[in-house]
């Protein structure tokens, strides 16, 4: 891939850069596109959700794309021009991290939501308990129905059938209502200069999907 064919790809734009983070970041070299089979630190669950959820949305599992940002976040980063005229950019304008966000944001939602639920109905359980299950099931869950099977199971441990299955059912509303307001914040777009409209204070995903493959510069500063 010369430097001509790089400047006439739709994605090549003098302004508007893509980079990409990676352990091999000393030559230039073309990476095929494929779709990642597994999340490097999302918890897989909260992945296939999301990707469920956005398959409905653009027909694409956006979190299992090629993920790239608009500044240059570490000496490992690599320019990204994402070849063809076929590439499609997603981004969440205020969610830098999506693993993150989940883990401090939609959790302590999910763990109000426990808090709430014990007060209202005066139950005389450990509240920290509670949570602290949340979180291990959530992070090493491996499907819905076996996730909320777990749950119930969990929280018998600690009060009656009834409440187990009751406040199950209000975590995961809480956890999944959450991940439909991210994947509908999604913004899509096929021209890499409306990335530009990214605040500068905000580090966001861009996740690419790049069917003709993607060619990756070298840092040379």
């Amino acid at each position: 891939m010369n430097e001509i064919d790089l400047y006439s790809q739709p994605s090549y734009d003098s302004t508007t850069k893509l980079y990409h983070i990676t352990e091999n970041y000393k030559e230039n070299r073309l990476l095929t596109f494929k779709f990642r089979d597994r999340p490097t630190d999302t918890p897989f669950m909260i992945h296939e959700i999301v990707n469920k959820l956005s398959m409905k949305t653009f027909k694409l599992p956006i979190r299992s794309l090629f993920f790239a940002y608009t500044k240059k976040l570490s000496n490992n980063a690599m320019r990204a021009i994402p070849l063809g005229n076929d590439v499609q950019y997603f981004y969440h304008p205020e969610i830098e991290d999506f693993t993150a966000w989940f883990v401090f944001d939609v959790l302590s939602i999910a763990n109000d939501g426990i808090t709430d639920y014990v007060e209202r109905y005066d139950l005389d359980v450990d509240i920290g308990k509670l949570q602290t299950v949340l979180g291990d099931v959530l992070v090493d869950g491996n499907g819905l129905k076996k996730t909320y099977n777990t749950f119930i199971r969990m929280f018998s441990e600690m009060m009656d059938l009834k409440h187990a299955t009751e406040l199950t059912k209000v975590v995961l509303a809480i956890v999944v209502g959450e991940l439909k307001n991210y994947v509908g914040d999604i913004v899509r777009t096929t021209d890499i200069s409306d990335i530009s409209d990214i605040p500068d204070n905000i580090e966001s995903e861009v996740m690419v999907y790049a069917p003709d493959n993607i060619y990756l510069i070298k840092n040379t500063e």
